[in-house]
């Protein structure tokens, strides 16, 4: 069979044109790091790819959902913290108001403390995480959860604690309801009141 000098030249001049092709492909992926451009280039790494670029994005989602558990119980923490110092400084001012040697005077200043420690327990119980979000009022993040009445305070949040997803199978909570903090106070033993 006899080849022409014209097919020889056809056929050299198609494959540097390959290779042309197949350099400026190379090119490309040493520009833009990646081995697959396209997913035609190969649909099975491709795919992988995707699984994993999707798998880190929710790991990153993870990350920001741990942080955000940090920081809003961190702020829960502190506020019961300082409702613990509140608590103990209206105990001491109870126990002083106790003392027969005061005037009636000096017992109306204990009991303007005693409204101001109110008042800072009121704050500390609509306290927000930051984000606007109240810490207490349970899945109701957006209202208040407790209001003055007459009586005392009303809870207005509702009975569910928030939980935020920090694993594929672990949700933490980041709050509790304000009731079972601030409303099961003990009177007596094995008694609580609301």
């Amino acid at each position: 069979m006899r080849i022409s000098t014209n097919t020889i030249y056809e056929s050299g001049g198609a494959r540097i044109s390959d290779l042309q092709v197949s350099l400026n492909r190379t090119q490309q992926q040493i520009a833009s790091g990646r081995r697959i451009l396209n997913p035609s280039d190969d649909p099975i790494g491709s795919a992988r790819a995707l699984v994993i670029s999707q798998t880190d994005a929710v790991n990153d989602q993870y990350a920001v959902n741990r942080k955000n558990a940090t920081n809003t119980l961190s702020i829960a923490e502190d506020t019961l913290s300082n409702v613990t110092t509140v608590l103990h400084n209206v105990k001491t001012l109870v126990v002083s108001a106790g003392n027969g040697t005061l005037t009636d005077q000096e017992r109306g200043y204990i009991a303007n403390e005693l409204q101001g420690s109110l008042d800072q327990l009121f704050g500390f119980a609509n306290a927000t995480d930051g984000t606007d979000a109240y810490l207490f009022s349970g899945f109701s993040s957006t209202i208040a959860p407790y209001t003055k009445t007459q009586g005392g305070a009303q809870y207005n949040g509702d009975q569910g604690p928030r939980f935020l997803q920090v694993d594929t199978s672990r949700q933490i909570p980041i709050s509790d309801i304000g009731s079972a903090i601030f409303g099961n106070i003990r009177t007596s033993a094995g008694q609580f009141n609301v």
